[in-house]
């Protein structure tokens, strides 16, 4: 499962937002993205940059690949054709879901609903 953005921000942030998530997740492999690991260090001071580490300790970091970049392609592709365009962070993200398989534990359900295959679990 593909730990979104948000959902590290309410664990720091609102604890009991993600609570009811928790159990679930304890028999998941989990992980990240690097889109994720940047929009976190977006969110620090140079100086404090170093927790995006302290927050994603035990979580696999996924990156993006030619596969990756593919499947992008095709998302945006689709989602443009359709006029249902999302964010570029989200649509990287999305991809990489889409190529290995993985579904993406976010709130933004808004955003990933409208790329067709993703499947969402949200909290």
């Amino acid at each position: 499962m593909i730990l979104d953005t948000c959902y590290f921000i309410d664990a720091q942030r609102k604890p009991a937002v993600v609570e009811g998530i928790s159990q679930l997740l304890n028999d998941q492999r989990l992980c990240t993205t690097v889109i994720t690991c940047g929009e976190l260090a977006a969110g620090f001071s140079s100086q404090h940059s170093h927790q995006v580490g302290v927050i994603t300790m035990g979580v696999a970091i996924v990156g993006i690949d030619e596969a990756v970049a593919m499947t992008y392609g095709a998302i945006r592709r689709n989602l443009r054709s359709r006029g249902l365009i999302i964010g570029e962070n989200d649509l990287w993200i999305a991809a990489i879901a889409l190529t290995y398989d993985l579904p993406i534990v976010t709130r933004n359900t808004n955003e990933f609903s409208r790329v067709e295959g993703v499947e969402v679990v949200t909290y």
